[in-house]
């Protein structure tokens, strides 16, 4: 896979955010790959910034319409003080919500552990935001660093089937325990990121 676009979003422009929505990859199906596509990232911040820690990175997950990222990325500099972005993954509108909900829940149910990878996740358990008007939304990212570190910690097997299992239930079936559980896993792994690099 290409190298994953970083963006600075007072810098970002429509060209450079199309063209990382057209790379980035489509689930419409695979909850897993989505779950370990955001790990991924997540963990890739630490290697984009060389000086700072996972321990010192505040998260943010939302989802817009793929005509309104922009917008969505600037909200998120204003009220949480995020100078960072990348798009994670495109798929129809509907299924952003799910899987920006589900992401949530899980980022939720690992912060109340003290098993977050990162110092920080900005979230709301159950999503948010305007319904996207256009067929094709994306999930994205936007995060801030030198934070003071809140979180940081691996969860292990244990505490990742439990968040599994919670998230499963709150989705209404939605998405399956073993989809949940075997995405998360890779929580487990700092040594696996996805390289980011800073869109020009």
């Amino acid at each position: 896979m290409n190298d994953t676009p970083a963006f600075v979003i007072d810098t970002a422009d429509w060209e450079g955010i199309d063209k990382a929505i057209t790379q980035a990859p489509n689930y419409e199906t695979k909850v897993a790959s989505a779950i370990k596509r955001t790990i991924r990232v997540m963990h890739g911040i630490a290697h984009l910034h060389r000086s700072t820690m996972l321990d010192e990175v505040e998260v943010y997950i939302g989802r817009a319409g793929a005509t309104n990222v922009l917008n969505r990325w600037r909200d998120s500099r204003s009220r949480r003080g995020h100078f960072y972005a990348a798009v994670l993954f495109s798929c129809e509108t509907g299924r952003a919500i799910e899987l920006e909900g589900l992401a949530n829940r899980l980022l939720c149910g690992l912060k109340e552990r003290g098993t977050l990878c990162v110092g920080n996740a900005n979230v709301n358990a159950h999503g948010g935001g305007r319904v996207a008007d256009c067929d094709l939304s994306v999930v994205y990212m936007t995060w801030g660093v030198g934070r003071n570190p809140e979180y940081g910690e691996k969860p292990d097997i244990g505490v990742i089937r439990e968040v599994s299992r919670e998230a499963a239930t709150a989705c209404s079936g939605d998405f399956s325990y073993n989809q949940i559980e075997h995405g998360l896993r890779l929580t487990k792994r700092l040594s696996e990121w996805d390289r980011l690099a800073w869109s020009m």
